[in-house]
């Protein structure tokens, strides 16, 4: 009767959004006039605004919604059948590793609070000013207007793939919810803190999952020690203090994978809803997690043929993750449809901007980077703000060196034990992810960010967890017994070398941490302070003393009467509009390399001392954050 019970219950809840999500499609009219404002756009090599996907690929997504929800109907026939599966038992932690983990917390907490009211940088900046700022617009007489930005801004404009749409839906949330705006001269126009809370918060929280998994898969003896290493890594440092989506990642995929175990070893209705939702939010909030969910699901489904004991099992516990599955993406569908579109877009008319050789050097900062949270070249010897591995003493190059043999071998050791281990699916999201994203970077010519390889780091840690949990817990075993259990001298020498490694990783990092934690990485809110004596758009006076300027590397959350250019003629007409204003006129701008290759005839005129002053050279933290500003002499005629 119960079994019955739980069939019909799971066909019923399936047939109704099927059935609810068909009557939406019946009812709704199809966007045939929007379908073809749209065509006749593209056809005419035009740029296409965001909102003119919105109703076609939502009712597109709708169709495929339906799709998708009678799919899930049909699997779940077989889904509500009765399963034996293994209820997995999470131990409780001792007051001992409670208090470890408090104190993590604390630190992780404290490192990174630091940061929260930096000067934005150019990512960043860019979001505030698309999603949180008003939209500014300068008027020919030097005025601003002003108007909201719209919730399907904030939801559906992907015409740049950084907008992290979950997080920024969050963070525009809680700004908008505490952040009084004030009109004095030199009151703020948005709060940095405010904005990168969310990101904070999950930063917090990335600890709590690391350590929940830990328990969830039975190295919970172990995770204090590798939380050591997190919380003193530069990474977390930089990611719970930015307004992106990283730091969502560096708590989701660590909770995804324990609910994952938990999901197929018990086969409980509630382990896979949670799974199904924390798994959408996660690419809600940053899409490129696709390259780890994709070797998550293979691994699931090996999950499932290898633990189920018989056919019809493997058949319902097949059916409940192909129902989860399916309303995960039928979740992402809703929310994410018109942002494939533009995505695609940016693929096609940016391959230029992002194409790049994945050379020798590259790898060397990745791995640096991977362990230290530092690279290893330097981007410039004489910037006071860059850190290197390789401008290091030879006391951070020894240390740098033996925590890197050691964590690479406990690492190689975390792989040999979950593939000897029956749970040996984990390692298909773990090291399949990583080798689709290069793969996928190789074929496409694309040199990435160093910052893109957060998606890997929980899977580095899980590796370093079971690679260290049995050495870790033979020492506990050991200590606990008063010496009797016996120690095999091997594993206490290597349980000591990984200790150490772990003590070194964090030294090494120091110099990275606090680097972060007293600079910003780009002093966008510092350069515009240095151009204008009124700073806040809302007061009468802004823009009335001074023309600003830029032609890279913008800054336009805090100086949105910022003014683009390109070329000569224009920087011209700029001086000259400033002649004729009364006020004076400065250039600020970024990576001055690039600039320099790219804009070589500005520089004439940039470097001549009687055409422009310099005003101030602010250093950043890699090469196109590290900002310019030079004032227009008013006294020369040009």
């Amino acid at each position: 009767m119960l079994n019955r019970l739980r069939s019909n219950l799971c066909l019923a809840v399936c047939l109704s959004l099927f059935l609810a999500l068909l009557t939406a499609w019946v009812v709704i009219d199809r966007p045939e006039k929007a379908e073809k404002r749209l065509s006749e756009r593209i056809l005419s090599g035009k740029a296409v605004p965001h909102h003119f996907y919105v109703p076609v690929y939502l009712w597109r997504g709708l169709t495929l919604n339906v799709v998708l929800a009678g799919l899930a109907s049909v699997a779940a026939v077989f889904a509500g059948r009765k399963i034996c599966g293994s209820e997995v038992q999470i131990p409780k932690a001792s007051r001992l590793e409670q208090g470890a983990v408090a104190v993590c917390l604390l630190i992780a907490g404290l490192t990174s609070a630091v940061r929260l009211g930096h000067s934005t940088w150019g990512d960043e900046d860019y979001t505030v000013k698309t999603y949180i700022n008003p939209q500014y617009e300068l008027k020919a007489d030097g005025r601003l207007t002003q108007r909201p930005v719209e919730w399907h801004e904030v939801l559906w404009h992907f015409k740049r793939p950084n907008n992290h749409v979950g997080y920024t839906a969050m963070a525009r949330l809680v700004h908008e919810q505490f952040f009084e705006r004030g009109d004095a001269p030199s009151d703020p126009i948005f709060s940095e803190t405010l904005v990168r809370l969310p990101a904070f918060l999950f930063g917090l929280l990335s600890v709590i999952s690391l350590v929940w998994m830990a328990r969830v898969w039975g190295w919970g003896r172990a995770v204090p020690v590798i939380l050591v290493f997190y919380v003193t890594h530069p990474w977390l440092v930089r990611f719970a203090s930015d307004a992106r989506a990283y730091s969502v990642v560096l708590a989701g995929l660590p909770a995804l994978w324990a609910l994952g175990k938990l999901a197929v070893d018990s086969q409980k209705w509630r382990w896979w809803l949670l799974f199904t939702l924390s798994q959408a939010f996660v690419f809600w909030c940053y899409w490129g997690v696709v390259y780890l969910l994709v070797p998550l699901h293979v691994g699931l489904v090996w999950a499932i043929f290898r633990g189920a004991h018989s056919k019809p099992d493997r058949a319902t516990a097949l059916s409940r993750w192909f129902i989860s599955a399916t309303l995960s993406a039928g979740i992402i569908v809703l929310l994410m449809a018109p942002n494939l579109p533009q995505l695609l877009d940016f693929i096609r008319t940016s391959t230029d901007k992002i194409q790049g050789g994945m050379d020798l050097a590259w790898w060397e900062d990745a791995l640096g980077s991977l362990l230290f949270g530092t690279p290893w070249n330097a981007w410039d010897r004489n910037a006071p703000l860059c850190v290197a591995l390789e401008l290091m003493d030879w006391r951070n190059t020894l240390s740098a060196g033996m925590a890197a043999v050691v964590l690479g071998l406990a690492s190689i050791k975390g792989v040999m034990n979950l593939w000897k281990s029956s749970e040996r699916w984990i390692l298909v999201p773990i090291l399949g992810g990583p080798a689709l994203f290069f793969a996928h970077m190789s074929i496409s010519g694309i040199k990435p960010y160093h910052w893109y390889l957060t998606l890997f780091f929980p899977g580095f840690l899980v590796l370093l967890l079971a690679g260290l949990s049995p050495f870790v817990n033979a020492l506990v075993s050991f200590l606990t017994s008063g010496g009797k259990s016996g120690l095999v001298p091997l594993r206490a020498l290597a349980s000591g070398f990984l200790l150490m490694a772990i003590g070194l990783a964090a030294f090494v990092a120091r110099p990275m941490r606090e680097i972060l934690q007293k600079h910003p990485i780009e002093a966008c809110r510092e350069s515009v302070a240095l151009t204008r004596k009124v700073t806040n758009p809302r007061h009468p006076d802004f823009n009335k003393d001074s023309i600003t300027a830029g032609f890279t590397m913008f800054t336009e959350a805090y100086d949105p009467a910022m003014v683009r250019f390109q070329t000569l003629s224009e920087l011209k007409a700029l001086i000259q509009s400033a002649h004729s204003s009364g006020r004076e006129l400065y250039v600020n701008f970024s990576s001055r390399a690039f600039c320099e290759a790219h804009y070589p005839e500005l520089f004439t005129w940039f470097d001549d001392p009687a055409r422009f002053q310099h005003v101030a050279t602010l250093p950043g933290q890699f090469d196109a954050a590290t900002r310019e500003v030079v004032r227009a002499i008013r006294t020369v005629a040009h």
